[in-house]
C-alpha cells in the first residue's frame, strides 16, 4: 500500500519536471592538417549565417591545442597572443559555407613530444562563448 501511495505521488512530479535543453552547438567544424612544421586549423561554417568569434588580442585565444607525443610527453597551447603589444580587438567573421585557416608554427614543440622522431598527435578546440567545437586527433610523424 505505502509503495502504492509513493508511487502516485511521484508519478505526477517526474511528468511535471521540466526536461532540461541541450545547448545548439554552433555550426562551425575545425579540422586540422600539417606536418611536423606548421599546423593549419581549418574553421568552417556550415551554418546559413555568418559566424563571428569576436576576440581581444587574436582568434587563437579561443583556441586550446594539445600535443601527445607516443611516450606520455605533452605540451599545451591555451593563451596565445596575451603578450602582443598594440593588439586590437576585433571579430573573425567566416560567411556562410566559408572556411578560414589559421596557421600555427609547432617545430619548437616537436623535439619535447617527440624527441626520438615518434609519432604524436595533435588536438584543437574551440571556444565559441559557452560552447567548444572539437577537432579529430590529427597524427604527425617527426621525420
Amino acid at each position: 500500500m505505502r509503495v502504492l501511495l509513493a508511487v502516485l505521488f511521484l508519478c505526477p512530479l517526474a511528468i511535471a519536471a521540466p526536461v532540461p535543453k541541450e545547448t545548439a552547438k554552433p555550426n562551425v567544424e575545425v579540422k586540422l592538417e600539417g606536418d611536423t612544421f606548421i599546423l593549419k586549423v581549418k574553421i568552417l561554417n556550415n551554418g546559413q549565417e555568418a559566424f563571428e568569434l569576436p576576440y581581444k588580442v587574436t582568434p587563437w585565444e579561443h583556441i586550446r591545442m594539445d600535443l601527445h607525443g607516443a611516450k606520455g610527453k605533452h605540451v599545451k597551447y591555451h593563451t596565445f597572443g596575451e603578450d602582443i603589444k598594440n593588439a586590437k580587438p576585433g571579430k573573425l567573421t567566416i560567411p556562410a559555407g566559408g572556411t578560414e585557416v589559421l596557421t600555427f608554427h609547432i617545430c619548437h614543440s616537436v623535439p619535447d613530444v617527440s624527441p626520438n622522431g615518434e609519432p604524436f598527435t595533435v588536438f584543437v578546440k574551440l571556444r565559441c562563448g559557452d560552447k567548444t567545437v572539437e577537432s579529430k586527433l590529427l597524427v604527425l610523424r617527426d621525420e
